[in-house]
């Protein structure tokens, strides 16, 4: 039931951007590459930094990482030792989140662009946005999670015989001692 609140919740947050573009679904499950056309004048990577500095991300970016390594370390097999937890911590540290991102931006906007965001995010709107976005993202979290909750409770329900049947079934097959 998890899993499904958890795709369900992934999938609602995609949504925006598969509604902006409707060709990016099939992108997504191809790998294809954007339709969207490289900057003749990519954005810089001072203008880059700036941004992801105003933003929150350069600050965040131990904290994420940091996070994903206690998420890698309660789903892993539990036999790996403390000190390759550490190690692997440690590893994560040392990588600079905003030099890997630059590039990426760099595909996409052009320094036009990235002049007229990070004006924007030094505006009263754009503080504004910037000091409410995690509480936002909570709230809309929230709302998500009891959405997906609600639509696997209700999808379970439906096939709820099958799914019984299935785990006899299943069940039946583990408890069945092993014939040579």
């Amino acid at each position: 039931m998890k899993l499904c609140v958890l795709a369900f919740t992934a999938l609602l947050t995609a949504m925006p951007v598969i509604a902006q573009n409707p060709s990016s679904s099939a992108q997504m499950s191809t790998g294809n590459a954007s339709s969207v056309e490289p900057p003749v004048h990519p954005a810089t990577e001072d203008q880059i930094r700036e941004y992801l500095s105003l933003n929150g991300t350069a600050k965040n970016s131990r904290t994420l990482m940091a996070q994903m390594v206690k998420a890698m370390h309660a789903t892993s097999v539990p036999y790996l030792p403390q000190s390759f937890w550490d190690d692997l911590d440690a590893e994560f540290q040392k990588v600079d989140l905003v030099a890997v991102c630059v590039p990426i931006y760099q595909k996409y906007l052009s320094q036009e662009d990235m002049a007229e965001i990070v004006k924007f995010y030094r505006t009263p709107a754009g503080q504004r946005i910037l000091a409410t976005q995690t509480d936002i993202q909570r709230d809309a979290s929230v709302v998500l999670q009891k959405a997906g909750a609600e639509i696997g409770e209700h999808v379970y329900l439906r096939h709820k015989d099958e799914i019984d049947a299935a785990k006899k079934k299943y069940d039946a097959s583990q408890a069945a001692p092993v014939q040579k």
